[in-house]
């Protein structure tokens, strides 16, 4: 019940902030136990880190012709990185985003395919933007 309440406060919490929150007040339960309850109860983990979000293009599929859209709209409002990390998806690995790239003087630095773990923040904020923000509204 307290664990509740504490999410329902802060709802971006995480587990382990959740669990150290519970055992400064006194509610001493096992980390195991606790992290049971937490994920039967469908609470999702937020980054540590405060990073701010330039662009959110959401849909089923993103063709090459979008990414290079938000990379333009981005060029004006901000400038263009030096170096973009990217998976190996078919939208950037088109020979279009390549060559735009190229023009634009940025490197797309691939991730190792199949290893969604070399590019772990991006999946976390995704699962985040998922679990936080899709699930919980109907656009």
């Amino acid at each position: 019940m307290r664990l509740s309440e504490l999410v329902e406060c802060h709802p971006g919490i995480g587990f382990w902030k959740s669990y150290h929150r519970l055992r400064l007040h006194g509610h001493h339960i096992n980390h195991k136990r606790l992290y049971h309850i937490y994920t039967s109860m469908g609470l999702n983990i937020l980054d540590d880190f405060n990073r701010q979000v330039l662009w959110i293009e959401s849909d089923s599929s993103l063709p090459a012709d979008r990414v290079i859209r938000v990379l333009e709209n981005l060029k004006e409002s901000r400038g263009l990185p030096r170096l973009i990390r990217v998976d190996n998806s078919p939208e950037l690995i088109s020979t279009k985003l390549d060559i735009w790239c190229r023009d634009h003087d940025v490197t797309l630095a691939f991730i190792q395919a199949g290893k969604p773990s070399k590019n772990a923040f991006i999946e976390r904020f995704n699962q985040t933007v998922r679990t936080e923000v899709l699930n919980d509204y109907v656009f």
